[in-house]
């Protein structure tokens, strides 16, 4: 009777072995093909959120910098608005502060923690 515990404890702990090793498989096979696509970790993208604000429902605003041009966009989920630009430099390093201090998010936390393990790529 115990020998048939024993079993079935040592066939669970392989199946979940299997299923984890499947798991990490597939992770690093779609981060090759990511890469190969041209995902790469050395590309810079010209358009960078400095901050986001909730509104109410499916409603942000968002100061976004493209190309060196930061803007003010209102996003909905069918419509993004640009509201206006941020051009005076001192108000610009204001919100960029403000942000800095900003409580993160879950997902900030857990995007940190994957990057740092080397599971998703760095900005």
């Amino acid at each position: 009777m115990m020998d048939e515990y024993i079993y079935q404890l040592i066939r669970a702990i392989v199946m979940l072995g299997a299923v984890i090793v499947v798991m990490v498989l597939i992770l690093y096979g779609m981060r090759f093909l990511m890469w190969r696509s041209g995902g790469r970790k050395d590309s810079v993208l010209p358009v960078k959120v400095i901050t986001t604000a909730f509104l109410g429902q499916k409603k942000n605003i968002a100061v976004v910098d493209v190309a060196g041009e930061v803007l003010i966009l209102g996003i909905t989920p069918t419509t993004i608005t640009r509201l206006g630009r941020i051009e005076n430099k001192e108000v610009l390093e204001r919100i960029k502060e403000m942000h800095r201090h900003r409580v993160k998010t879950f997902s900030e936390l857990l995007g940190e923690g994957l990057r740092g393990m080397g599971f998703l790529q760095s900005r």
